[in-house]
């Protein structure tokens, strides 16, 4: 993929952002808590987040599985965030890019795909989506790094 990442009009870069990074970020805790919430605390509301609507369902299904108290809360937040809709177009585009996809289970080829159409970097903790050849994807504590590097330099 493009070592260089993509920017859009004075917004920064855009992000599509997986549902491991936000369940991580307002579940209960996991290895990746920390991070993910530092990410968001940095990152993701400071610059162009997308979420494909599965991202939605997702994270609303984990975080009521995890009895994460506030669950409506955690989708209020990221409600802010530009839906990407999933309709007969995004249907379309994901079976263009269909031939490619090798590994990814479908609710993760959706998000990979969603980053490609939109020209966006995928942030996620998923080793699959960080594998994928559809989209340029990295962690968290990855695009932190290299963010950091750019602004420096």
């Amino acid at each position: 993929m493009n070592d260089i990442l993509p920017k859009r009009g004075g917004l920064g870069y855009p992000l599509v952002l997986d549902s491991s990074v936000v369940i991580s970020c307002f579940g209960q805790g996991d290895e990746y808590s920390e991070m993910s919430r530092r990410f968001f605390k940095e990152v993701a509301s400071k610059l162009e987040a997308l979420l494909p609507t599965i991202v939605f369902v997702e994270v609303a299904v984990n975080l009521y599985l995890q009895k994460v108290p506030n669950v409506r809360r955690a989708l209020g937040v990221i409600s802010g965030f530009k839906q990407i809709a999933l309709d007969s177009t995004f249907a379309w585009n994901c079976a263009k890019f269909a031939p490619s996809n090798r590994i990814l289970r479908t609710s993760d080829f959706i998000i990979a795909v969603s980053a490609r159409v939109n020209e966006a970097v995928l942030i996620t903790w998923d080793k699959r989506l960080l594998d994928n050849v559809v989209c340029e994807a990295m962690t968290p504590s990855e695009f932190l790094k290299k963010t950091t590097k750019a602004s420096t330099a």
